[in-house]
């Protein structure tokens, strides 16, 4: 068999696969869901970085 088959491993293909619980961002930390709280995306879930100190600049909207 000689499948040339090839596809990138996109942000949506990692939630699929570990579930959103074990996202992880740039510093290599298992990401925070968090519900965010302004006029344009009242109760709309992301996920961010879950370092207090210093954190990357992560950000994935869960939908």
């Amino acid at each position: 068999n000689n499948c040339q088959f090839f596809k990138w491993k996109g942000i949506q293909n990692l939630v699929d696969q570990h579930g959103p619980s074990e996202i992880k961002c740039q510093c290599g930390d298992i990401t925070r869901k968090m519900v965010s709280n302004t006029e344009k995306n009242k109760a709309r879930a992301f996920y961010k970085c879950n370092r207090r100190y210093k954190p990357c600049n992560f950000f994935l909207w869960a939908d």
